[in-house]
């Protein structure tokens, strides 16, 4: 069911033949997602991340028993986001109800003011894939797309949200999240892509500013350099006050903060993929010695970059 649904949404947009086609082999992975709800859920703090999976899945849902309330789900605070691939499901949302249709998907978060259901009158099941997210920093993202984009969002089938959801099922079902690290940087992917995404979707909403796009570019090109804000202004072509200010309102931390967290971040791709000594990925990552960068991953994962490697829970090999 999942598969046939999905296709049928993807072989709608024609002019997106060559996604559809790698969307298809994608979804060969998924199979095990039988109906009646399929969902994986993953272990919760296990270590302090800014961004974490809570559980991802499939489900369709033709009783008027599915009906769940933002309220009513305990303290725990997370967002789901929830694509509908046939069907039709109903969203009370501030005052105003949404039909959520095929190809739409709503953002919410709980504990809130919301209702989500299987509506009466419905002619045919509501199926569904859905991720759930939590963390600290990812809430903070999460609310404010929701305020700025509204709780339902398209996204087509070329959009990167779609095709990071796919990519977590499949993950997923093949048993191949197995740290906590590795889920993060699958959160904050998702996250990130529904931002993207969903802004676009905001009519009048202004693009990305140049020099913005212009300082994450030279960034990322230059992860092994200092990279110290005041450069990072002059490239912005304002002044360090002004710069800082405009970067910490686009997104949510000041301009020393994200390039740490790239360059974390960078250092988990590096230790996961690349035969490199601890030493030469700290020098690719711009910090100063291998001891400031373990004690900075340490401070940030709860473990050595070593230990992190080899999947030991000790804090040295």
């Amino acid at each position: 069911m999942l598969l046939y649904a999905l296709f049928s949404v993807v072989n709608k947009y024609e002019k997106y033949n060559k996604y559809a086609m790698t969307c298809k082999i994608v979804l060969k992975g998924l199979q095990d997602f039988k109906d009646n709800g399929a969902s994986v859920l993953f272990p919760q703090k296990t270590l302090h991340l800014h961004a974490m999976l809570l559980n991802a899945g499939h489900s369709t849902q033709s009783s008027f028993s599915y009906d769940w309330h933002g309220l009513k789900r305990g303290s725990s605070e997370f967002a789901i986001w929830q694509y509908t691939l046939s069907g039709q499901g109903r969203l009370d949302y501030a005052g105003n109800t949404y039909e959520l249709n095929p190809g739409q998907a709503f953002l919410v978060h709980v504990p809130h003011e919301h209702r989500y259901y299987y509506p009466h009158g419905g002619t045919e099941p509501w199926e569904f894939m859905y991720v759930s997210l939590y963390g600290k920093e990812l809430l903070r993202l999460w609310l404010d797309i929701e305020r700025r984009a509204g709780p339902v969002i398209s996204f087509s089938p070329e959009s990167k949200t779609l095709k990071t959801a796919l990519r977590i099922l499949q993950l997923a079902i093949k048993q191949e999240l197995n740290t906590p690290f590795t889920a993060s940087a699958l959160a904050y992917e998702m996250l990130m892509s529904v931002l993207e995404d969903g802004l676009q979707n905001i009519p009048g909403e202004s693009k990305e500013p140049e020099f913005i796009k212009r300082v994450l570019r030279y960034c990322l090109n230059h992860l092994d350099s200092e990279l110290d804000v005041d450069e990072l202004a002059a490239i912005a072509g304002y002044s360090r006050c002004h710069f800082s200010r405009i970067f910490t309102k686009s997104y949510g931390m000041p301009p020393a903060n994200f390039v740490r967290e790239l360059r974390l971040r960078q250092a988990i791709r590096l230790l996961q993929s690349e035969h490199l000594s601890i030493k030469e990925i700290a020098a690719r990552c711009g910090f100063l010695d291998a001891s400031h960068f373990s004690k900075a991953f340490k401070s940030e994962t709860g473990k050595s970059p070593r230990a992190f490697r080899s999947g030991s829970p000790g804090e040295e090999e």
